[in-house]
């Protein structure tokens, strides 16, 4: 391949910049040095716009013609510009995408990416504060899309300088990003105190399924609190997996290969982060050592903690140390799917919960650094995209799983083994006492949709890499998988009109009847209404 291509000079060149330059007036000053700001001899009038000259000719220069606001009062204003720029974002091709990436300093583009998130996260306390839920989403969406594209120019880095993934939470950027009022050890890694708040994500169709169910979504599919023992110093993990439940492990299980990103999160109150996470050990730790792990929550509720799902962890933790003052997450996101036969197979009845993304605009919270898998995140762009689609399938056209005989022989199996004592220990790790049949039955099916329409992906996005050099947009790949579910709907009505008419005995007269193609999904997951 000639030379690596780039991603995002469209974006800079108005839009992202001037959306972004009106967020707030010492984001230029401070942290983007891109050129001389015209001076004035009297302080601007509250809600005047303040001019600034061009930035120097590069494409590195965010804002070519920004404006500052002088007054707080223009946030919804502000509010209106980030809607602006997501809908922007997602329309984004691998054609607008796609320029030389010549001598760039793509470091220095990341770490300004970084730290412009670090400023808008604080400014979200803004719309916080007002409790503004549309602009609290569209902040909550639009970091998400900075973080993505921050995903693209670490890629192509990556590609470009043919760097090593380093273990997790450890080497330097492009690969991990460090907030610079929290400097790193002598070794270069993090280190992690007691009380921090560890956010992950997986690379498969659970990490989506979990990460987009929630309205906004996010990329974020996992909760973990860090405990330190005083005594030892040694350093732990309480969270909640699907599998096995709520359990306290050595952090060095954490930081094994797995995630495909982890963000850290600290409370400014290390007292308190420390009392929360020794209270949550403590109280997981003992169950386990009964021979039972706190059950995991799968309805996802928050309003008791007898079962446990990976986001309540730190949300209980700081709500019993703190006696209540600390309320984790500020705002919650929601479950707004109307496909009700779905969230009943999975047990969910509520319609609001604590997501992973809900942290991103947790004010008491500060963003210690982030650390992303390259190889890894590239494949959460597509389960993101299938999950998404496939939610959409069901909303827009009321689509629903459908069971086959051989899953639905698995699920009863595997339902089984679990409560035969001689035979419980041998799935003990991999299946929950309290997963339900129609959860494993759910897990299946999406299983094998994960099969069908992820290679399909990674084909196309694989086939883009080699002529363009540039990996596919989401507003591609998903109009792969919609143009995909056209053709297989016509496989599948098709065949069944065949099979409707001939079933197994097409006439024995004349030229022999072919039978046409079976479809590839539409036999697990079609409209209700079909047959």
């Amino acid at each position: 391949m000639k030379y690596v291509k780039s991603c995002l000079l469209n974006i800079w060149n108005y839009s992202l910049a001037l959306f972004l330059g009106q967020l707030a007036s010492f984001l230029i000053a401070s942290l983007l040095p891109i050129g001389p700001v015209t001076a004035q001899a009297e302080p601007s009038p509250p809600g005047s716009i303040v001019q600034v000259e061009p930035a120097q000719a590069n494409w590195l220069s965010f804002v070519q013609e920004a404006e500052m606001l002088a007054s707080p009062e223009a946030l919804l204003d502000q509010c209106v510009r980030f809607a602006r720029f997501n809908e922007m974002a997602l329309g984004m091709t691998s054609e607008t995408l796609t320029q030389e990436f010549a001598d760039q300093p793509l470091l220095k583009t990341l770490d300004r990416l970084f730290k412009l998130r670090l400023v808008l996260r604080t400014m979200a306390g803004e719309f916080v504060s007002q409790k503004n839920s549309r602009c609290v989403d569209a902040i909550r969406t639009t970091l998400n899309e900075i973080r993505v594209l921050e995903d693209f120019v670490a890629v192509a880095y990556a590609r470009q300088q043919d760097l090593k993934q380093p273990g997790v939470l450890r080497g330097e950027s492009p690969y991990l990003l460090v907030n610079p009022i929290y400097p790193r050890e002598k070794d270069g890694t993090v280190q992690l105190k007691s009380g921090d708040i560890l956010l992950s994500r997986g690379n498969r169709f659970i990490s989506a399924m979990i990460a987009k169910i929630t309205e906004p979504g996010g990329l974020f599919s996992h909760a973990a609190i860090v405990y330190v023992d005083e005594k030892t110093g040694q350093a732990y993990t309480v969270e909640a997996h699907i599998e096995i439940g709520a359990v306290v492990r050595p952090i060095s299980a954490y930081l094994k290969p797995g995630s495909a990103r982890v963000m850290v999160l600290r409370h400014k109150d290390s007292r308190l982060a420390h009392q929360a996470a020794q209270y949550m050990a403590e109280r997981v730790a003992a169950i386990s050592e009964t021979g039972e792990n706190v059950p995991y929550d799968f309805a996802m509720r928050t309003e008791e903690h007898s079962e446990l799902f990976c986001a309540e962890v730190p949300s209980e933790a700081y709500e019993i140390a703190s006696k209540g003052s600390v309320v984790i997450p500020t705002f919650r996101s929601r479950i707004e799917m109307k496909n009700q036969n779905y969230l009943r197979r999975l047990g969910i009845a509520v319609r609001e919960t604590f997501s992973p993304i809900d942290m991103d605009i947790q004010s008491d919270f500060d963003v210690v650094a982030e650390w992303r898998d390259l190889e890894k995140v590239q494949a959460t762009w597509l389960s993101d995209v299938m999950m998404s689609e496939i939610y959409r399938w069901m909303d827009e056209y009321n689509y629903t799983l459908r069971s086959t005989p051989a899953i639905n022989m698995a699920k009863w199996f595997a339902w089984s083994i679990r409560r035969t004592p001689l035979l419980k220990e041998l799935v003990r790790e991999k299946l929950p006492s309290n997963m339900s049949r129609s959860v494993i039955e759910v897990v299946g099916i999406l299983d094998k949709l994960e099969k069908v329409l992820v290679p399909i992906l990674l084909a196309e996005n694989q086939e883009s890499l080699n002529r363009d050099g540039m990996p596919l947009t989401r507003v591609e790949l998903s109009g792969i998988l919609e143009k995909f579910r056209i053709e297989d709907l016509d496989r599948y009505l098709t065949y069944s009109e065949f099979n409707f008419k001939y079933g197994n005995n097409p006439p024995s007269e004349g030229l022999p009847v072919l039978a046409p193609p079976l479809p590839r999904f539409h036999g697990i997951f079609r409209p209700a209404e079909l047959p």
